[in-house]
């Protein structure tokens, strides 16, 4: 989340200073930062995975249920969006393909739509993951 979100800053921050076409050197790093955070989700989801797999204390867990759902519905659809905008909008624009200003508008409105998202299901899984509620503490 934070290499992107500060990735992307910096693209709006270039297109307020020069337009769309400031900003389109940057794309290509912007979408490789991306590509790294799908990578780590990938990691983190297996993990969580494997956890609830692997360890019978963690199969019946509540608390890891509704973390994994969450990411299941949320996180990564959000995530395959991310990238398919990213490597087939955005990227088509760096090649030339797509107007850059039209593939930055489309890029811009799903960017709000996943900080809202975002915004109030990443609280929840953090809560879940670090105070494990529904867990008795005998």
């Amino acid at each position: 989340l934070g290499p992107s979100t500060g990735g992307y800053i910096l693209l709006m921050l270039a297109r307020m200073r020069g337009g769309s076409a400031e900003a389109l050197p940057m794309l290509g790093d912007y979408i490789t930062l991306v590509d790294i955070e799908a990578g780590g989700l990938a990691v983190l989801v297996l993990s969580g995975l494997a956890l609830r797999l692997l360890r019978p204390a963690y199969k019946d867990a509540l608390w890891l249920k509704r973390k994994l759902l969450i990411v299941q519905y949320i996180f990564i659809p959000l995530e395959v969006a991310n990238l398919y905008l990213c490597h087939f909008v955005l990227g088509a624009a760096l090649e030339g393909r797509v107007g850059v200003t039209r593939a930055f508008l489309i890029y811009d409105r799903f960017s709000i739509l996943g900080a809202v998202l975002l915004g109030i299901t990443l609280p929840a899984v953090l809560i879940l993951a670090v105070f494990k509620p529904w867990v008795r503490k005998d």
